[in-house]
């Protein structure tokens, strides 16, 4: 017997269903920018959000279980985009896969999620569900902190992820119906 689903609501995500990895070197000042951002995120937003928060740091190809046993995925990383330094981006699905694989680098992390990314082919386990929210870095370099636009953009990533998991017609348990995170839609 089929199940019917009702595809004009919301799904309801398991707990983990969707997997927020940040990527970067915190001593590197914006460079660390993904970690800095699932560290924030972490913080502020409902335990119960059905998110996991992966600090990637510069692990590569060691996230390719956390990326294949993942249904949606979310990267955030320091990514140069020729804006204003703490503008936000969203490269979604073939839009991502072409950032990563397009042979101008934008980030300091792209060989690895490259080569991260292929792997994750090899096995088949790209997820249907994937993005990339890349920040406009300020300064790079042998320092811990972020620069002010960097700080100043970390409200702004957890925006685009309730953005980007309505857009993906997702919802997260231990939020109202019609809410993602607790935040009203």
């Amino acid at each position: 017997m089929s199940e019917i689903i009702n595809v004009t609501q919301p799904l309801l995500l398991e707990k983990h269903f969707v997997r927020v990895i940040g990527i970067g070197n915190t001593l590197a000042g914006d460079d660390g920018l993904g970690v800095h951002a699932v560290r924030y995120l972490e913080a502020s937003m409902a335990q119960d959000s059905g998110i996991d928060f992966v600090d990637g740091g510069t692990l590569g190809l060691y996230l390719l279980d956390d990326i294949v046993e993942a249904p949606a995925v979310i990267l955030i990383d320091a990514l140069r985009f020729q804006s204003e330094p703490g503008s936000v981006c969203v490269f979604e699905g073939d839009a991502m896969d072409n950032l990563i694989q397009n042979p101008c680098r934008r980030t300091s992390h792209e060989v690895g999620l490259s080569d991260l990314l292929a792997a994750v082919r090899l096995l088949d386990g790209l997820p249907a569900h994937r993005a990339i929210i890349g920040i406009e870095p300020s300064r790079c370099g042998w320092c811990g902190d972020l620069s002010k636009e960097a700080a100043a953009a970390l409200p702004v990533v957890a925006q685009k992820i309730e953005e980007v998991l309505m857009r993906w017609d997702l919802a997260v348990v231990g939020s109202e119906p019609g809410t993602v995170s607790g935040q009203a839609r």
